[in-house]
């Protein structure tokens, strides 16, 4: 994962990505402005399928962050996923507890 992130920060930021490390500043060291850091969370999101909001991309201040943040929206989005209670269709004794889809 970290690869990939540095390769994404590499390419957003125009730096080498032999450069960019979990202690990596954005602001700092890559003076991000809006429309970069703005890049970086659409590339991210779309790297990893997530919805970062504009709100957890402001609390990003390291390379090190972004990857916290993507790992703990990954945890989050399995935890939902246990918590539903989905029965497999061979546990179903009758159709008749099933929704209909049709009219």
């Amino acid at each position: 994962m970290e690869t990939v992130v540095y390769g994404i920060i590499s390419e957003v930021f125009g730096v080498d990505a032999h450069e960019v490390n979990p202690e990596t500043e954005f602001h700092q060291d890559h003076s991000a402005n809006r429309e970069a850091t703005q890049r970086l969370q659409h590339q991210l999101n779309d790297q990893y399928v997530i919805q970062m909001s504009d709100e957890e991309l402001v609390q990003i201040k390291t390379v090190h962050d972004a990857i916290s943040q993507i790992k703990g929206m990954h945890l989050r989005d399995l935890s939902v996923i246990k918590r539903k209670h989905l029965h497999p269709i061979w546990k179903i004794q009758s159709t008749e507890s099933l929704p209909m889809f049709w009219g």
